[in-house]
């Protein structure tokens, strides 16, 4: 069964031009039948897994979500698991790390809370193994105030950063130099955070960034590519191998 299949048989709460994105990043990571394991947070009745469990013939699904959405824990089928977890629960967030590792795809389609977001994907994304990928759905709310506060760092803006910073490592020094209008002399004290720092702000709007450096490089040292799609954005990892510490 094809995944568009799969969502109209089980009719998830995901917009359809979601599954044209899913679409193409199965396929990027060598399609349906080579994924092995999925985790997703926030999962409701578990349509999503259902939808998952059927498009991905070989995968095993984890479901995570908080305890009142009693009807996804009833749910108990081949390949299928559900785990409770809150994701803004820092303890219970290491649990869930701990069944990320080695994931083809992790979803995260929980809170939407952008806090709860970056927590999220800090904890699971270094345990998504070499080549694949996390995605965070639903970040057009990264712009409602009931999602974020102001000032608030979002899941957008650390997807900019690390795309910003993805092409700063990607040009020579001496080119970045000549652009920055920088001394010959002052080019060996050239480092790609101190220029991250004084134009990355093109990258959403010139908005102050309030995430820490250490934790952009850190992500980009182990990511490949970020992908922007309607309602959604996407991480792949690079070809580092996954972390195993929680």
């Amino acid at each position: 069964m094809t995944l568009k299949e799969a969502y109209a048989t089980h009719k998830p709460l995901k917009f359809s031009f979601m599954i044209d994105a899913y679409e193409s990043l199965i396929g990027m990571i060598g399609g349906a039948e080579s994924v092995r394991k999925l985790v997703e947070i926030g999962v409701w009745k578990g349509n999503s897994l259902r939808m998952w469990h059927d498009a991905l013939p070989n995968a095993r699904i984890i479901g995570v979500d908080i305890p009142w959405t009693v009807s996804a824990f009833k749910l108990r089928e081949d390949r299928i698991e559900v785990m409770i977890a809150d994701q803004s629960n820092p303890e219970q967030l290491s649990e869930v790390s701990k069944e990320a590792m080695g994931a083809d795809i992790v979803v995260d389609d929980g809170s939407h809370k952008a806090k709860d977001q970056i927590d999220a994907f800090l904890a699971l994304y270094r345990h998504v193994r070499p080549g694949g990928l996390y995605v965070c759905e639903d970040v057009f709310l990264n712009y409602n105030e009931h999602f974020t506060t102001q000032n608030e760092p979002t899941m957008l803006d650390l997807a900019s950063e690390i795309g910003c910073y993805l092409q700063i490592k990607a040009v020579n020094m001496p080119d970045i130099a000549r652009y920055m209008q920088i001394k010959d002399e002052d080019l060996q004290d050239l480092k790609p955070s101190n220029i991250f720092s004084v134009i990355a702000g093109c990258a959403y709007g010139r908005r102050k960034s309030t995430i820490s450096m250490d934790v952009v490089e850190q992500v980009t040292s182990s990511t490949k590519s970020v992908m922007f799609f309607q309602g959604l954005v996407a991480f792949q990892k690079g070809d580092l191998p996954c972390s195993e510490s929680t």
